[in-house]
């Protein structure tokens, strides 16, 4: 049989990468028709009338911040994203032309896969991005792994209390669905909070999950 050689794998490798980069899977995900000012997501028509609102956390979410941007152009009137520190600059040496000129401000956030103070300060950014909507906007939301140290805003404990808390139960063997759980009740945007605080706008979901049987209220906590 033939035997592939090193540069064969590593071509092979980048093409199976790029086919499943966040980037592409948007791109896949949605259509726009122009002429007739309707998105559609996977088949399901929605009108667009410069009302969408985009927020965006995880470590995958740039590309899909960029495909959504390319897509939906000056329909989109605002938008929050959080990524993990030093994705910024790495977007803008693969993509120069993206994230100077985006309608969506972009933050960098946690560290070591924790939250920080910076964590906070752009949850809440996200906050008053999704309860400045009405009933007439639409808010996709984008979201991938590493979701939970990036969109922090505590509910009845500080920042470091929460750190502590589910450090504790980490160390003492407690599954994602037992320390997404505690992270729930410890949060003012965690477990679907995020949506009531954006009503009465439509809120779609576009999720890259990172969890084995994709739960979708496990993936960055289900905030939405």
């Amino acid at each position: 049989p033939d035997v592939l050689n090193m540069a064969d794998v590593n071509l092979l490798a980048r093409e199976v990468l790029s086919s499943i980069s966040p980037y592409k899977l948007v791109q896949k995900c949605i259509r726009f028709d122009k002429e007739n000012h309707c998105m559609y997501i996977q088949g399901k028509p929605f009108t667009v009338a410069k009302n969408i609102r985009v927020i965006a956390f995880g470590k995958a979410v740039l590309g899909m911040v960029e495909a959504i941007e390319n897509i939906l152009d000056s329909h989109i009137v605002g938008g929050v994203a959080i990524v993990p520190r030093g994705m910024i600059n790495t977007m803008q040496q693969e993509h120069p032309h993206y994230l100077p000129n985006s309608r969506i401000r972009t933050f960098e956030a946690g560290q070591n896969n924790l939250p920080n103070k910076a964590s906070v300060v752009a949850t809440r950014e996200i906050i008053k991005e999704v309860t400045m909507a009405t009933g007439d906007d639409i808010i996709i939301t984008l979201v991938s792994g590493g979701g939970s140290a990036l969109l922090v805003d505590p509910a009845g404990v500080t920042l470091e209390e929460k750190i502590d808390v589910t450090q504790s139960l980490s160390r003492a063997g407690a599954s994602i669905q037992e320390l997404n759980t505690v992270r729930c009740h410890l949060s003012t945007v965690k477990g679907g909070k995020l949506a009531r605080l954006a009503s009465p706008a439509k809120v779609i979901n576009l999720i890259l999950s990172d969890v084995i049987g994709n739960p979708l209220h496990i993936i960055a906590s289900g905030p939405t």
